[in-house]
């Protein structure tokens, strides 16, 4: 049996017509037990031109609380 305990940081593509979606995720504070702040950026590469379309989560600030 194999048990996963704990999260971090992660960074995922998802490829769609022509161009790719990028999600970068920062997480912090008690990961162990599963992190208690979290951050996330999304962004798409099409035609060479990188565009941030999405940013979501905890203030960046309380990373260092």
């Amino acid at each position: 049996m194999s048990t996963i305990v704990g999260g971090g940081n992660r960074i995922s593509l998802d490829m769609d017509r022509g161009y790719k979606i990028y999600q970068y995720s920062l997480k912090w504070g008690d990961c162990p037990m599963g992190c208690s702040y979290h951050h996330d950026w999304k962004v798409k590469i099409q035609n060479n031109e990188i565009t941030l379309f999405e940013e979501s989560g905890d203030p960046l600030e309380q990373q260092n609380d």
